[in-house]
């Protein structure tokens, strides 16, 4: 899959490296995880030789609105609150997609998204520590 950013195909950032199952039998596999959701099948797979072009989010209003939207929905998924988790992914995620993935070679929409995953994995965090009182 390819997606799509203010008009940028970003190549880069983990958003540049994404391999989604597309096609299979109905009862080949189990869809794992609430958000963002991954089919794991048995058996052999194959890869299309053509991108699927995504477009995710049009605008930043977008963009949070869907990262408020799938933070709700992945603090269900979390076993435990983390301290360390809060104060080092955010960071690390940044890092991750703008640095070790090259992210900065997408312009300033890799720069943009990079700090958007990033901002998403506060989010969850945060939303997590709210949830449990702190």
């Amino acid at each position: 899959r390819r997606d799509v950013f203010w008009g940028k195909e970003l190549k880069h950032g983990e958003a540049g490296s994404i391999k989604l199952l597309r096609l299979g039998k109905k009862d080949a596999g189990e869809w794992q995880r609430k958000v963002h959701e991954v089919w794991q099948i048995n058996g052999p797979t194959k890869t299309l030789n053509n991108y699927l072009y995504h477009y995710p989010h049009p605008t930043i209003s977008e963009f949070l609105s869907s990262i408020n939207n799938y933070t709700d929905i992945d603090i269900l998924e979390q076993k435990k609150f983390s301290y360390f988790r809060l104060i080092f992914n955010p960071p690390g995620k940044f890092i991750y997609n703008y640095f070790l993935k090259l992210g900065f070679l997408d312009g300033y929409p890799g720069l943009v998204y990079a700090f958007m995953m990033s901002f998403h994995s506060l989010l969850v965090r945060v939303k997590m520590w709210e949830s449990h009182g702190f």
